[in-house]
C-alpha cells in the first residue's frame, strides 16, 4: 500500500525533493520555506491514503478535501497549502517554482517506487495526484491573491501620494 511505502521512506523522499529543488534556481535564502511544506504534505497524504482504506473513504475528507472541482470546503491539506503558498510568495517564488516544488514530490515517489520495484494501486496514485493538484491549486490561488492585494495597495498609495502632492502644489500656488 502506498501509505505504508510513504511512511517507510518518508525521510528519503524528503531528501530526494531537496536534491531536485537544489538543481533549479531558487530565490536566495528560501530553501527552508520550500522544504517546510514537504513533510507536512507527506504526512497529510499518508493520513488521506489510510482514510481511503476504510470501508467508506469518501465520507471522511477532512484531511484532503473532496474530489472533483468546484468550490470546496477547507481541508487540513488546503489550509496548509494556502499558508505554504503565502510563505513562498513572501520569499519571491514564481508560479513555475511553486508548481515544480509540488511536482518534486510526485517525481520522488515515482522514482523511488520504480527503483525498489514497489507497485501502487491505480486508486492510490489517483489520490496522490488529487492531493497534489489540490495543494498546487491552493498554493497558487493564495499566491495570486497576495500578489493582487499587494498591487492594489501599491496603486492605492500611489494615488494617495499623488493627491497629496497635487494638494500641496495647489496650496503653494494659492498662498504664493
Amino acid at each position: 500500500m502506498l501509505y505504508q511505502f510513504l511512511t517507510a521512506h518518508e525521510s528519503d523522499l524528503i531528501e530526494r525533493c531537496h536534491v531536485k529543488a537544489s538543481k533549479r534556481p531558487l530565490p536566495r535564502q528560501t530553501k527552508d520555506a520550500l522544504h517546510q511544506g514537504i513533510p507536512v504534505f507527506l504526512q497529510q497524504l499518508i493520513r488521506t491514503l489510510q482514510t481511503e482504506q476504510m470501508s467508506d473513504p469518501l465520507h471522511d475528507r477532512r484531511v484532503s478535501g473532496p474530489t472533483g472541482g468546484g468550490r470546496r470546503a477547507p481541508s487540513e491539506m488546503s489550509k496548509a497549502a494556502t499558508i505554504h503558498g503565502r510563505e513562498l510568495l513572501h520569499h519571491r517564488f514564481t508560479i513555475d517554482q511553486v508548481v515544480h516544488a509540488h511536482g518534486d514530490i510526485c517525481q520522488s515517489v515515482k522514482d523511488l517506487a520504480f527503483e525498489l520495484r514497489v507497485p501502487f494501486e491505480i486508486e492510490e496514485f489517483r489520490s496522490l495526484n488529487r492531493c497534489l493538484d489540490g495543494a498546487i491549486d491552493c498554493a497558487l490561488m493564495e499566491s495570486s491573491y497576495q500578489r493582487e492585494t499587494m498591487n492594489a495597495r501599491v496603486i492605492f498609495w500611489g494615488l494617495v501620494s499623488t493627491s497629496i502632492i497635487v494638494s500641496i502644489a495647489m496650496l503653494r500656488h494659492m498662498l504664493g
